[in-house]
């Protein structure tokens, strides 16, 4: 302890990193410095510099100018919208699984409301009500009765198979595995 030895607060200013773009961008990021809530994003913007000064930007935030020092600035790089269109092929992802595709064309209500006919594959429909079956099933009866009509009814509506985990004397999870 007697070795060691007071050393004074350093009150010089510390250097702040300044991005070399800050200078010539035409928008910026503003940083907020306010306490935040859970996954709120650290910057807000893209917004345009109006004016320039050696330790502020005045940029336009909506329909108001605000003046901003430039420690909170980061420089936002802007895409600028090509003047030609290329015609590049976009890789097609196939998917095991079939969702619900609307082959018809919208239909028309009396009232001139516009809807679509959702037309579903045959797995699917019956992957869902073998669900819906099961979980009913195990919620109204919790006895093995259950257990039994429901693995009777999905395999014969799905072709798919039930796996019971037993979690305690009557409750049961259900896992259906598709083919």
């Amino acid at each position: 302890m007697a070795n060691l030895c007071y050393t004074p607060p350093r009150h010089c200013p510390s250097d702040i990193y300044l991005p070399h773009q800050l200078k010539d961008c035409e928008f910026v990021f503003v940083r907020n410095d306010s306490v935040k809530r859970p996954l709120t994003p650290a910057y807000t913007g893209p917004f345009r510099v109006l004016k320039r000064a050696d330790k502020y930007f005045q940029i336009r935030k909506g329909i108001h100018t605000d003046n901003v020092s430039i420690d909170r600035l980061k420089p936002a790089f802007i895409e600028k919208p090509s003047s030609h269109t290329t015609s590049q092929s976009t890789p097609q992802v196939q998917e095991n699984f079939k969702t619900p595709v609307s082959l018809d064309k919208p239909k028309y209500t009396s009232s001139g409301r516009k809807f679509n006919v959702l037309v579903f594959n045959d797995n699917t429909i019956s992957f869902y009500l073998s669900i819906y079956l099961s979980i009913y099933l195990s919620i109204s009866f919790c006895s093995y009765l259950s257990i039994y009509l429901s693995i009777y009814l999905s395999i014969y509506l799905s072709e798919s198979l039930l796996i019971y985990i037993p979690i305690s004397q009557s409750i049961y999870l259900s896992v259906v595995l598709v083919r």
